[in-house]
């Protein structure tokens, strides 16, 4: 945990009059409570959880593409690029399936934190919730938080695998795995927009103006 995250929850604890952490019944309640959530009406999606986040990503505004294999994923960038007239350099994070491809000469990837010059990012998706066609980004050393919103195109993998049902999901997954959570954690549905100024719709307002997902088995 770090030094910031432990001065926030002691403030917080100050504030309710606690010295330290809760123990013995208070917190097993609390614990039961986290695994044994109480479920909401949901609506009823049916098999077909990649469809229907295709569907919903799409009504958002994004587009995407599927993939027979992560080893096709650097040639559909590079097509992706050309296609778009985007030139040919990236910036990448880092994730299961990126950390293993192997990119060709054509493109100059970099690793790390995305720059101001820096038009087009690459990245993993944690996992994809279905219902709402969201795309959720854990941060991390390897994954900043700038990757998803400092470049104008966002070119993000997820595995079809990683397809979430609902968005409580999302955070059942997160106790299940046992990770510390991460400092932030993004739901992304489809490209930046507002309509704050005058009730005019502006693509890529706050971040990318354009996002493709490739999925992949």
């Amino acid at each position: 945990m770090s030094a910031s995250r432990k001065a926030i929850l002691a403030s917080i604890r100050s504030s309710l009059k606690r010295s330290a952490p809760l123990q013995g019944s208070v917190a097993g309640g609390l614990e039961a409570r986290l695994q044994h959530c109480p479920g909401h009406p949901r609506p009823a999606l049916g098999a077909a959880l990649e469809e229907h986040f295709i569907t919903r990503w799409r009504a958002a505004g994004g587009s995407c593409s599927r993939l027979t294999d992560s080893k096709g994923v650097p040639a559909a960038v590079a097509r992706y690029l050309k296609r778009h007239e985007l030139g040919f350099e990236v910036v990448r994070g880092g994730g299961e399936i990126l950390n293993q491809l192997h990119w060709p000469s054509r493109l100059t990837v970099r690793n790390g934190v995305p720059q101001d010059e820096d038009s087009v990012a690459v990245t993993e998706a944690w996992v994809a919730v279905a219902e709402t066609g969201s795309l959720v980004m854990r941060t991390s050393s390897f994954m900043p938080a700038t990757l998803n919103f400092l470049p104008a195109c966002n070119l993000v993998l997820v595995s079809a695998t990683r397809m979430l049902r609902y968005q409580e999901d999302v955070w059942a997954l997160l106790r299940r795995e046992g990770t510390e959570p991460p400092r932030g954690i993004h739901l992304i549905t489809g490209p930046s927009r507002t309509a704050d100024v005058e009730q005019t719709l502006q693509i890529g307002a706050h971040g990318p103006g354009r996002i493709h997902v490739f999925i992949v088995p």
